[in-house]
């Protein structure tokens, strides 16, 4: 009887044993296929494709030519630097606007103590001061 048991035992470690080799050569079989697929080589976006695409951070504006036909030209967006404010003056880019004077595109709605407040007819733009050496990234939630 216990001859018996130490064959059963023997047969089912074996089995086990087995199985697992059976299971791993299977999981190598998966991940080689899987290999073998992203092997082949990849083609990517042409050039001229990427050329084609319009910039994302440009504004277009359509113009109507003399002769009747309309194009669709980008304009820059410019970026504005405010480095004082004295009063109801504030220096935009190295020049001194009053409240409610045009600012390219902008309008100079509010002045604050630290900060200006830039307003279009579909887009606003706070303006904050900042040092030069300042390189302290603030969060502050509402």
């Amino acid at each position: 009887m216990k001859t018996l048991k130490i064959i059963v035992l023997a047969f089912l470690i074996s089995s086990s044993v087995a199985m697992a080799e059976k299971a791993k050569g299977l999981d190598i079989y998966e991940y080689d296929s899987l290999f073998l697929e992203i092997s082949d080589k990849r083609v990517g976006i042409l050039n001229e494709d990427v050329d084609k695409v319009r910039n994302p951070f440009l504004m277009t504006q359509k113009i109507v030519n003399s002769n009747g036909t309309t194009i669709e030209a980008q304009k820059a967006e410019i970026i504005y630097k405010l480095s004082a404010i004295l009063g109801n003056k504030a220096k935009i880019n190295n020049t001194w606007y009053r409240l409610n004077d045009k600012i390219g595109y902008y309008k100079l709605g509010k002045i604050k103590s630290k900060s200006v407040l830039l307003v279009s007819a579909n887009n606003k733009k706070e303006l904050f001061i900042r040092n030069n050496d300042e390189n302290i990234i603030k969060f502050s939630s509402k």
